[in-house]
């Protein structure tokens, strides 16, 4: 399934890694970019790379990575970061990215698909088995 909801958590705040990923949300967003301040851009990298190297491979799966403009200094970091994780992408639509736990069902709710539309799905799958 592709995700629908993403929460963004600050990557130099690791005691919210977990909290997030038990949250509802389809996928999280480990932040490096505007919500960790210059200063604290070198633990966050730390902190990221610290929970992936312990974190299971279904967890890790779920999450993404936020990185500073190519343009300012800590991308270099940034890349170096990612050249130790596996990170997948998705693309398309049907997402919504989440700033707030709370938001997660409502958006669930709002892009589950329609009861027509499963109906569809249905024969569609049973036709092709046919």
């Amino acid at each position: 399934m592709s995700a629908r909801t993403y929460l963004v958590v600050p990557g130099n705040r690791p005691e919210r890694f977990a909290k997030a990923l038990a949250s509802g949300a389809d996928a999280v967003v480990l932040d490096l970019e505007n919500a960790v301040a210059a200063e604290a851009k070198s633990d966050a990298c730390g902190a990221i790379a610290d929970w992936a190297a312990r974190a299971p491979a279904a967890e890790r799966q779920r999450v993404l990575l936020r990185i500073n403009d190519a343009e300012s200094r800590p991308f270099a970091d940034d890349l170096r970061l990612l050249g130790d994780l596996a990170w997948s992408r998705r693309f398309g639509f049907g997402a919504k990215l989440c700033i707030y736990p709370r938001q997660i069902d409502l958006i669930h709710a709002a892009l589950a698909p329609s009861a027509q539309a499963v109906a569809w799905a249905r024969r569609v799958l049973a036709a092709d088995a046919a």
